[in-house]
């Protein structure tokens, strides 16, 4: 978290939440990973820490622990991108 809100830019300051385990990375981070060539599709889509799949991650300037808000922010994301 610490990481995040140490950048410069606002801009720069947003999380990638992973809808299916509890973590949450820096944007930029989460987006890297992603990007990665170095490791099977499968692995890629998966938490780094955890290792659970989530098929997408959610860009937010806040890091969500709450389940109920959570999954409104979910759903919300789900409804904007189609």
């Amino acid at each position: 978290m610490e990481r995040v809100y140490e950048k410069a830019l606002p801009e720069e300051r947003l999380f990638g939440i992973l809808p299916n385990c509890g973590h949450a990375f820096c944007l930029g981070c989460i987006r890297q990973w992603r990007r990665s060539r170095d490791f099977e599709a499968s692995i890629i889509k998966a938490c780094p820490e955890c290792r659970v799949t989530s098929s997408y991650y959610i860009p937010h300037k806040y890091w969500v622990t709450d389940a109920d808000e959570k999954g409104k922010l979910i759903e919300t994301f789900k409804a904007r991108t189609g």
